[in-house]
């Protein structure tokens, strides 16, 4: 019993860490050289009984699998053709009647080498021998390809034609040709062999390619980096990938390390703390995208040489929910109130196409938002329609105002004389030189007593007008300038005799000021009088 005890604690022991630990993916190479590949044949179909098939002088491994029927092949001078079990080939005589089959020469194009280093040359599977993940999520470009901890595999049954002629040199987790697995010594002797050479083209003038296989896969729980980011590799990887780059509808586009095409969404930079378990992390991301947008965005989970997770949204067709995602991501890896992650995420920095911001998961503050010279106009002619709103607004109350008031409110005519002033600044104590008064004449106004002197001013002589008084005597050029004190004025105090009815509202007792006005006038000569003939004829 106690054995058994053993045996099972053993087995959940030996489950929960190789479920915590991250095994390196397989990557299979998809182009093959086959009979029945019709991308291999120049008309895009396999060939029909009615055909003669062409080979090219050379052409390496072809793979025939299933039964051939053709009026005629030329075979080629250099390479070999395979046949699977129990299959044949035949050449009938006699032509078939098939419509579909016309009968013509075809020609075979898949010697053409492929490129190691084009991310649309390998895909994602979950056994050496099995087909490509349909449901695989997808990767930055340069993890498209075996990585440094990655198995590379060349399934049986099938020819192929790989180019390595770059110089670039590559590195491996393992390498399995046809089932069977390679080191470093064996591969390159393989390369040397006249087979090898048929399916791999590894030397150029510029160098020669080194794969080299180190011979075990991730076993990090914290997740490995790829190692094809950066270098030559990279820049080998994206000269091919860039001119596949779809074009953006976004302002600013980002880049994601590791990617070739820029895309629109949002980019999250993870740091995690100790205890922290790849797998788990990419598995809640996963859930989350699946339930909720997985044909809106697509989301890459990668580890960075820089010890930071990167998870890269890209929105599909302008969905715009990238940044949806981001916040259902963060609040489900997020610390608790007391700084406890069950994923270990210490901080989370954000960059999308239209915000920047970071800072640890708990208080999260968004930073400059760049705008394109689109919306900075689109805000300008938003702020200018606000303030001809308010504007408009203002002006509607101001009237209503007056138009309430204007009804109740006596409308008094007070006529205008425009005199060129100087200007002055009052300054307690002082003293200020002011002209002789000039009283306001109307040509209607027949009655003489409507015309009245400024008894401020304490003089006995009339104002004159353009050079005559108002009585029409001349003035004496020796009057003295009035001059008032304003530290006491000697106006506007009620009860005293200084203050005057105003002629202008009809007849008031007059009152006679002669016996304390001293009417003796100067013009100040730093007015100008020309204009008063013509202002008082109003």
């Amino acid at each position: 019993m106690g054995v058994r005890k053993y045996y099972v604690y053993m087995y959940v022991f030996t489950v929960i860490v190789v479920s915590g630990m991250v095994d390196g993916l397989i990557k299979r190479w998809i182009p093959n050289t086959n009979f029945e590949n019709p991308e291999n044949w120049n008309v895009g179909r396999t060939p029909c009984r009615n055909d003669v098939v062409q080979f090219p002088e050379s052409i390496g491994t072809v793979y025939i699998q299933t039964n051939v029927s053709v009026q005629e092949i030329i075979l080629p001078v250099n390479g070999e053709l395979v046949l699977a079990d129990y299959v044949s080939l035949s050449f009938p005589s006699v032509l078939d009647g098939d419509t579909h089959c016309q009968g013509q020469d075809i020609h075979y194009n898949g010697s053409v080498g492929h490129s190691w280093y084009d991310p649309e040359n390998w895909c994602e599977v979950a056994d050496p021998e099995g087909s490509c993940l349909s449901e695989s999520w997808p990767h930055l470009d340069t993890e498209q390809l075996p990585c440094e901890l990655d198995q590379a595999v060349f399934p049986r049954s099938s020819g192929f034609h790989v180019d390595l002629e770059s110089g670039v040199d590559i590195f491996l987790g393992k390498l399995t040709i046809r089932g069977k697995d390679f080191s470093t010594g064996q591969f390159k002797s393989y390369l040397n062999s006249a087979k090898g050479r048929n399916e791999f083209d590894h030397s150029t003038g510029s160098g020669t390619t080194s794969v080299n296989v180190r011979g075990q896969l991730c076993t990090d729980p914290t997740g490995c980096p790829c190692g094809n980011d950066g270098g030559l590799l990279e820049q080998k990887v994206c000269d091919i990938q860039a001119t596949r780059c779809p074009h953006l509808l976004c302002n600013s586009p980002l880049l994601p390390q590791g990617h070739c095409c820029h895309i629109c969404g949002s980019i999250m930079m993870l740091d995690f703390s100790g205890g922290f378990k790849y797998k788990s992390l990419e598995n809640v991301i996963h859930n989350i995208v699946r339930r909720d947008q997985k044909q809106s965005v697509k989301v890459i989970v990668s580890r960075l040489q820089s010890d930071q997770i990167q998870v890269a949204i890209e929105d599909v067709n302008g969905s715009g929910q990238a940044m949806r995602i981001v916040d259902l991501i963060t609040k489900k890896i997020q610390p608790d109130s007391k700084g406890n992650s069950k994923y270990k995420i210490s901080k989370i920095h954000v960059t999308s196409s239209d915000h920047d911001h970071s800072g640890n998961p708990q208080a999260q503050t968004e930073g400059s938002r760049m705008l394109a010279p689109g919306s900075i106009a689109s805000l300008v002619i938003a702020i200018v329609v606000i303030i001809a709103l308010i504007a408009l607004a203002m002006f509607c109350l101001i009237d209503r105002g007056k138009a309430n008031t204007g009804s109740t409110r006596a409308k008094i005519h007070i006529p205008v004389l425009h005199w060129p002033f100087r200007r002055f600044n009052h300054e307690d104590g002082g003293g200020m030189e002011l002209g002789p008064s000039v009283s306001y004449i109307d040509d209607g106004m027949t009655d003489s007593g409507h015309g009245f002197d400024n008894p401020t001013y304490h003089n006995n002589n009339a104002p004159e007008l353009n050079g005559h008084s108002v009585d029409g005597t001349t003035p004496s050029t020796d009057a003295p300038i009035s001059t008032i004190d304003l530290s006491e004025p000697t106006f506007g105090k009620r009860g005293q005799e200084t203050a005057f009815a105003n002629p202008m509202y009809g007849d008031q007792p007059k009152v006679d000021y002669s016996s304390h006005l001293d009417t003796t006038f100067k013009l100040n000569p730093v007015f100008s009088t020309d204009s008063l003939e013509e202002d008082s004829q109003i």
